[in-house]
């Protein structure tokens, strides 16, 4: 069984104004787990202990990026904290707007790569949709960049932004990629650009062909909202209970 976390971007308002009462509250939804994206005024080490003692373990976090060479000996060392061995990396709208960019962002992620790797990190890599985009000859972007990094670099995909507004198929992306996938967020949304996700099962994702289409390999599914039009704590509740329901985590 998947065990089903809650990426904290999505609650990024409230987590401003109060950190322990919104992991507090995850906590008795039935939340076992966050991915944190950020930690407020909490060391790395104080975060995870507030998290503990909730009883929420943190599989996954977005914060350290290892984005930079510059940064990286800080972001193992805040990984460490965590008791991670693995740190998100990825890119923006720049990074992907043609070859060039893409040769160039792929070379700054080798370099953080062969250091991560020599001290024992994996790096998984998180999309939006840009990274989904056609270019003239027909090949995804992120096509381009996959040949240009060390297959050793997993994906954290996300599974809406792969979509690319419905013009891809998410179950084909999972399968072209199976081998690379470690972790998946899950979100819902009607495929508009500007317009709030909303909770699971309430929009265009097929869901359940998503989750069913996922490698082995995955062990968490991470709820996210990138906005939300309505309560927060309310969709997460639904996305929660709608995975539930359906057998695909706890």
């Amino acid at each position: 069984m998947r065990r089903i976390s809650v990426q904290l971007w999505s609650l990024r308002k409230p987590m401003q104004k109060d950190i322990p009462g919104t992991l507090k509250r995850l906590a008795d939804m039935g939340f076992k787990a966050v991915e944190p994206a950020g930690f407020g005024e909490y060391s790395a080490l104080d975060f995870k202990k507030m998290c503990n003692d909730l009883g929420l373990d943190i599989p996954s976090s977005h914060t350290p990026w290892a984005n930079d060479p510059a940064t990286i000996s800080e972001a193992m060392d805040m990984a460490h904290a965590l008791g991670l061995n693995w740190m998100v990396c990825g890119g923006g709208v720049p990074d992907f707007e043609n070859t060039d960019t893409i040769k160039r962002f792929a070379d700054k992620i080798n370099a953080v790569y062969e250091v991560a790797s020599r001290n024992g990190f994996t790096m998984f890599q998180h999309n939006h949709a840009f990274e989904f985009e056609r270019m003239d000859d027909g090949r995804l972007k992120y096509e381009f960049y996959h040949d240009l990094v060390p297959e050793a670099i997993k994906m954290e995909l996300d599974t809406y932004w792969c979509a690319n507004f419905g013009a891809e198929n998410p179950v084909d992306i999972i399968k072209k990629y199976s081998d690379r996938i470690v972790l998946a967020h899950i979100k819902d949304g009607l495929f508009e650009r500007n317009v709030p996700n909303v909770a699971l099962g309430e929009g265009k994702m097929d869901i359940p062909a998503v989750v069913k289409a996922l490698p082995e390999t995955v062990k968490t599914l991470v709820i996210e909202f990138d906005e939300c039009g309505t309560d927060i704590f309310e969709a997460v509740r639904k996305s929660r209970n709608y995975l539930v329901e359906l057998g695909f985590g706890e």
